[in-house]
């Protein structure tokens, strides 16, 4: 049985998913106009999104003229949202 504080939180949750989903798409759709490949992923992806949660980019191309604006962009769009901009080319990866 869900209490109205249940109720309130759930849709307060689907609010903001719902706003960290379209201003994530739009981050990814002006990026692209720059010449930027990047996607989202993390929790917002794996459908782990929580009030808390922060938003993660994941470049996998830019130009390098580019790379240490690209977070001023994201932050214009995201406004109140909080996120991580992950750079491909300086992630490690593990040997197999």
């Amino acid at each position: 049985m869900s209490t109205w504080i249940d109720e309130v939180v759930s849709s307060r949750l689907r609010e903001r998913r719902d706003l960290a989903t379209s201003r994530a798409a739009k981050v990814v759709q002006v990026l692209s106009t720059q010449g930027v490949r990047a996607r989202v992923v993390g929790s917002l992806i794996e459908d782990r999104f929580a009030l808390h949660s922060d938003v993660d980019f994941l470049v996998e191309k830019c130009p390098r003229q580019l790379k240490y604006s690209i977070e001023s962009v994201v932050e214009s769009v995201m406004l109140d949202i909080p996120f991580d901009v992950i750079y491909q080319d300086e992630v490690e990866t593990e040997a197999v």
